[in-house]
This record gives structure tokens, C-alpha cells and sequence, in this order.
């Protein structure tokens, strides 16, 4: 009990010293580098399963993965290690620092054009369930796209139509925060599978930041953010708002 005592005594004052003097405390603990990609690489015309690509981050090529015999691929999420932290006011850092990789995937095979995914926020990235890879020498395929705004109704359709079911466009979740973002989710219901979804915002000069949220079959639903400085116009339920969402069947 003495020497309990006499630790629940003396720890405050070691660690004001710690902190004042700019040391380093121990305290190993790891923080995050690069999140996992895992999914299937498919042609993009047949869709069969491409086996034998290579998938690697693309900014650091070294850290790599085998795509297999029906497609699959996992590049495991990284790490760093740490020692501890180095108590320097007025912030702490971790000990050593660390890395963040924010480089997206490079998908590459002899037979394919190399594609890049990821590292960019209005693009669905690693979070696809697919991959597909235009074989070398062949035209792109055509994709269905469709435009519509903020309140879910159709302004353009190029295609998409057949693919999207009946009031298959809705905003499933709102917020009101104006100081930070103002973010919303996009629900896209679709009669079957399709591939590579992409939205985008039209005339996008207030900063959309959109993301796939999360998929589920032929449900998909993306997050759209507004920076603080957009002006407070219903957020992203808004007849002004334009959309552009193209895809592969």
C-alpha cells in the first residue's frame, strides 16, 4: 500500500516534468497509414474474373497484392509504430511520426490498360466492390449516365433509365449543421448489379465532396458534403443542384 502510495504521489509530478521539458513518454501504440482494399478485377466488357493482376498503392509500389483465380484481391490495411509521444507544448505528437498514405490503388496486368483508383474524393475508389479493366487495343465501352438535381427528378437521361427503378433516387438523411459540413446520403436503387458508379457534381465551384457510403446489391448510397462556405440553400435537397451519375451495366 506504501508503494501505491507513494506512485499515486509521485506520477503527477513526473509527468508535469515529462511534459515540461519536451521528453519523450513512453506509450508504444500504433495509428493508421493506409486503409484495406479488397474486392474482385473484372473485364470490363465480358466480366469474367481477371486473374494474375497486380494491385499495389500507388504511391509506394513496393506494398502489393495478387489479384486470384476468380478476381479477388485484399491489400491489408498499414500501420505505423510508435513509441510513444513527445510532450511538447501546447500538442503532442506520436514517436516516431508517422505516415498517411492517401494514394489511391493502381490495378495493372499484361493484358489490360492500367487503371488508377482511389486518391481522389469525387472518385468511389477502394470502396467498389469491382474493378474492371479495359482489355488493351479495345474501344471504351459505352456507359449509361443520367443527370438530375437536388430534388430526385430526372433532367437528362442518356441510357440509365432502364437501370435505375422507379423513384429509385431519394435523400435518405439530412443535416443542418452550417458551421462544419451540411452532409446527406443519396440513395440509387437499381433494377440489377452494375458496376463502377459514378456521381459527380455539375458545375461543382462549392466544393462537393462525395463518397460511397455504402453498397448492398443494387443499393447504393453515396455522401454528399458541402464545404462551410456554401451559402445555406437547403443543402443537398435542392432543385439548383445538379447531379451526373454514370456507370457500366
Amino acid at each position: 500500500m506504501k508503494l501505491r502510495s507513494y506512485y499515486n504521489r509521485t506520477w503527477p509530478l513526473l509527468l508535469i516534468l515529462t511534459f515540461l521539458s519536451g521528453c519523450v513518454l513512453p506509450w508504444p501504440h500504433k495509428t493508421w497509414r493506409s486503409v484495406e482494399s479488397k474486392g474482385r478485377v473484372l473485364d470490363e466488357r465480358t466480366h469474367a474474373p481477371i486473374e494474375g493482376a497486380v494491385i499495389f498503392n500507388t504511391g509506394h509500389p513496393d506494398f502489393y497484392c495478387l489479384s486470384g483465380a476468380d478476381g479477388r484481391f485484399w491489400l491489408k490495411a498499414t500501420y505505423n509504430q510508435h513509441f510513444g509521444y513527445t510532450m511538447t507544448p501546447p500538442e503532442s505528437h506520436d514517436y516516431p511520426q508517422g505516415e498517411v498514405w492517401m494514394d489511391g490503388i493502381t490495378i495493372t496486368h499484361s493484358n489490360y490498360v492500367t487503371r488508377q483508383v482511389g486518391g481522389d474524393p469525387f472518385d468511389s475508389g477502394p470502396f467498389c466492390d469491382a474493378f474492371l479493366l479495359r482489355k488493351n487495343g479495345e474501344p471504351t465501352a459505352p456507359h449509361p449516365a443520367v443527370i438530375f438535381n437536388g430534388d430526385g427528378d430526372i433532367l437528362q437521361d442518356m441510357g440509365a433509365l432502364p437501370y435505375l427503378k422507379e423513384g429509385g433516387i431519394q435523400i435518405i438523411e439530412r443535416y443542418t449543421d452550417a458551421i462544419d459540413k451540411r452532409p446527406a446520403k443519396l440513395r440509387l436503387e437499381f433494377v440489377r448489379a452494375i458496376y463502377d458508379p459514378r456521381l459527380t457534381a455539375i458545375s461543382n465551384s462549392q466544393g462537393a465532396l462525395i463518397q460511397v457510403w455504402s453498397r448492398n446489391g443494387t443499393n447504393w448510397v453515396f455522401r454528399i458534403s458541402y464545404g462551410f462556405w456554401s451559402p445555406k440553400v437547403n443543402e443537398v435537397k435542392d432543385g439548383a443542384r445538379t447531379y451526373r451519375l454514370e456507370f457500366t451495366p
